[in-house]
């Protein structure tokens, strides 16, 4: 505008399209003006005194007892293949539908749950849900019939699944949607943050928060693991998805399904923002992880809590950082020497690492030493006040 032009009462958020403001982002004309008319005027601004004092809403949580998953967020289910996604995904949803826990995450009200998916036909859905089924009540079921949805879908990726994820969210009203899995609908390489961040952030999250309701998405480790995870601590865990570091980042939790040296015996893990479930332990820390059987035994794919022996094992080796020290060195590998060396009067560290040497295991001192301090605690081995270590008989137990 020209001084020698009269003010027409523009400001600096309608100043006409040839203004310099347009082209300050390199914005289309078009484009500017639908974000100063539509997006600026959408976005409320709080300050810090709001923030601070306004109540939040407690149906706004969809699980967790501290807000693990609201409306508007995403959480992840993440493990390796065939460990049984899919099954503990149906067992979730028709636990939350009555109000009840699922592997340990209890839902804050009746949940409606729609679960899209695109790997199972119908008779695959049948074997995972019959047996599920069985375990309600005839009124539980009841409410499961119109509170549990399923539907295949796998012939549109990216924003045609977005405008599909609408129309369902419109038609069927789920408080939580679940994607089995995401690979199948994002439509692009998940390694690859300019597919993962607009799916997920520009796509997903606007349509659940235009629908008031969650997602929990269904999501693979990479596809080779050779992790040795002894030294992981909790939030290392985050980063056990296949892809992008986005999809860490973007997740309001992760649960990881970790398979145990056990077979049939898994670890869940609760990665991101575990501490929300609202477990404590018995010393009222947060409580990170629990065990389940996945045990596909005559026809029956169900998914069962671990007996209270097989949850103390995962927890004494969660506790110790060492469960995957103990797959690479396993206790027996060990205590052989131990046990050959009975008649000698045991061995000490030094001897002891020099005869595992000789007998082809690269165990580092600062492993074996860790390692040693976990097996006095499980009462397979015992030393003197001389350090000289013995093999116990619970120790000898392990070679009958």
């Amino acid at each position: 505008m020209s001084k020698k032009e009269p003010d027409k009462g523009y400001s600096p958020v309608d100043e006409p399209e040839a203004g310099p403001v347009q082209n300050t982002e390199g914005l289309s004309p078009e484009r500017a003006k639908q974000i100063r008319e539509h997006l600026f005027k959408k976005y409320r601004v709080y300050n810090g005194g709001e923030l601070a004092e306004m109540k939040i809403d407690p149906q706004m949580t969809l699980l967790g007892a501290d807000r693990l998953l609201c409306v508007g967020g995403i959480g992840f289910l993440v493990a390796p293949t065939g460990v049984g996604k899919s099954s503990a995904v149906r067992h979730m949803a028709c636990n939350w539908a009555v109000k009840k826990p699922a592997f340990g995450i209890p839902a804050m009200f009746h949940l409606r749950v729609l679960i899209i998916q695109a790997e199972n036909d119908r008779g695959d859905e049948t074997e995972m849900v019959r047996d599920i089924w069985k375990l309600f009540k005839p009124s539980e079921q009841a409410v499961i019939r119109k509170g549990v949805y399923v539907v295949r879908v796998n012939d549109v990726v990216g924003p045609d699944f977005i405008y599909l994820l609408k129309l369902f969210l419109a038609e069927y009203k789920p408080d939580l949607v679940i994607l089995d899995p995401m690979n199948s609908y994002t439509g692009g390489d998940p390694s690859d943050p300019k597919i993962i961040t607009p799916f997920l952030r520009n796509m997903v999250i606007p349509a659940l928060e235009q629908f008031d309701a969650g997602l929990l998405m269904v999501h693979h480790t990479p596809k080779t693991r050779n992790w040795d995870t002894s030294k992981w601590k909790q939030h290392d865990w985050a980063y056990a998805a296949s892809g992008s570091n986005e999809i860490s980042n973007v997740a309001r939790f992760m649960l990881v399904i970790d398979p145990s040296d056990k077979p049939g015996l898994y670890v869940f893990r609760a990665a991101k923002r575990g501490a929300r479930i609202g477990r404590k332990n018995a010393i009222g820390d947060p409580d990170y992880i629990r065990a389940f059987r996945h045990d596909r035994k005559h026809g029956v794919m169900l998914w069962t809590a671990a007996s209270e022996d097989e949850l103390e094992h995962v927890r004494r080796l969660d506790k110790e950082g060492k469960l995957g020290r103990k797959l690479k060195y396993p206790t027996p590998l060990l205590l052989k020497p131990l046990l050959t060396s009975r008649d000698e009067g045991g061995l000490t560290r030094q001897q002891l690492a020099e005869k595992l040497k000789l007998s082809g295991c690269a165990i580092s001192q600062t492993t074996l030493y860790e390692r040693l301090d976990a097996e006095l605690a499980a009462g397979t081995i015992e030393c003197d006040d001389r350090n000289i270590y013995t093999i116990t008989m619970t120790g000898l137990d392990l070679f009958k």
